[in-house]
């Protein structure tokens, strides 16, 4: 929280392009000035930065400070960033933020210097799901002998390879990969984004064993993962939208990622981003629920039908998609409580970009429709 916490706005000072911390993290060593550079600090930015696993500046920034924890490193690249105070400024204002206020920053380092005395145990290899969340999943490791089959059936959803059956009669289940986990390497390689082909490619040119890494479905407490749990539901819910009952009513199927959640604003095109982008990250448990449009309201419903809440066009503030997040769309409520004003936003993920696309088209022609004849 101390690297997240009151970043001011970009601007082209220095010409970076102000993301999340890793984004000052990154670039840092190449703005030191009379200072000498740490080279095992440098060889960490590197491996990370090139890391297949990661794709996203929250996803490095998370994994660089558990392997500098680790590495002892994890004071060096604040120590030097308070030294430019220039830099600093830009990257942090001093209202409200730790690393951007002269005192504080003095106290910051203060404990950063005794974490580094700490002998850090974490697991620094797993690093796939880092760009969603914190929490490292239960991975699982099998080797077998060369195969042109796994025995599996997949499914690819939101870039990643959902296992959804298994042979019983393969290596693959008898090593104790079972439906519901999820395929993280195959032969050494990350199978991020791969389609179908180039994993059947990937175990043809394999001579010497069939090495897979999967993720579990759920963790060791018997919760279930969230980011696989919420690909799971999105997997089952392909055949979206459901047949509407007339031309002008209709009921979708989307998982529920964010339920009433309290937002400063969220109508331009990079306020839909961060609060879609906050609801993918968030630690929320993914939900199936019902979006059902008609002439004259939104509503939102369970899969048994139960009614959890109704939005009169009035009332929706806005409804549409960012582009960073293309199966993504998010409803904004905006209502006066005590003279002061609420708004709440509601973030679901739809199976493709052409689902979300049309409820939201959809809910855009209610939006037409109930506004007053001139």
């Amino acid at each position: 929280m101390c690297f997240v916490s009151d970043h001011t706005e970009p601007n082209s000072l220095f010409g970076l392009n102000k993301q999340d911390y890793w984004s000052w993290i990154e670039p840092l060593q190449d703005y030191y000035f009379n200072q000498k550079q740490n080279p095992l600090l440098r060889q960490l930015v590197s491996q990370i930065a090139n890391s297949p696993k990661l794709h996203t500046p929250q996803g490095r920034g998370r994994c660089f400070i558990r392997r500098a924890l680790c590495q002892k490193l994890i004071s060096v690249p604040v120590e030097h960033l308070a030294a430019n105070k220039r830099l600093t400024s830009y990257w942090y204002g001093t209202d409200h933020s730790i690393v951007g206020d002269p005192l504080l920053i003095k106290e910051l380092m203060s404990i950063l210097f005794e974490v580094t005395e700490i002998d850090f145990q974490l697991d620094v290899n797993h690093c796939s799901f880092l760009d969603e969340t914190w929490i490292i999943p239960v991975y699982m490791s099998v080797s077998l002998q060369p195969v042109r089959e796994l025995g599996v059936k997949v499914g690819h959803t939101d870039h990643r390879v959902l296992i959804t059956e298994v042979d019983k009669d393969s290596m693959a289940y008898q090593a104790g990969i079972q439906p519901g986990y999820m395929l993280d390497e195959l032969c050494g390689e990350t199978v991020y984004n791969f389609a179908g082909g180039k994993l059947k490619h990937i175990l043809e040119r394999n001579a010497e064993s069939t090495d897979i890494v999967v993720v579990k479905q759920n963790l060791p407490d018997g919760c279930p993962f969230h980011p696989i749990l919420r690909r799971q539901q999105l997997a089952a819910n392909q055949t979206s939208p459901i047949s509407p009952a007339t031309e002008s009513s209709a009921e979708y199927t989307a998982v529920c990622l964010s339920y009433e959640w309290s937002v400063d604003e969220v109508l331009s095109e990079e306020a839909f981003n961060t609060t879609v982008s906050h609801a993918l990250t968030s630690c929320g448990v993914p939900r199936v629920l019902l979006v059902k449009v008609t002439p004259l309201e939104v509503s939102i419903l369970t899969e048994d039908r139960e009614v959890l809440k109704t939005f009169p066009y009035k009332r929706l503030a806005a409804c549409g998609r960012g582009s960073a997040h293309q199966t993504c769309f998010a409803l904004v409520e905006r209502y006066q409580q005590k003279k002061a004003a609420v708004i709440k936003a509601y973030v679901f993920e739809t199976s493709t970009s052409e689902m979300a696309t049309a409820i939201c088209q959809h809910i855009a022609q209610g939006f037409n429709q109930s506004e007053p004849n001139s």
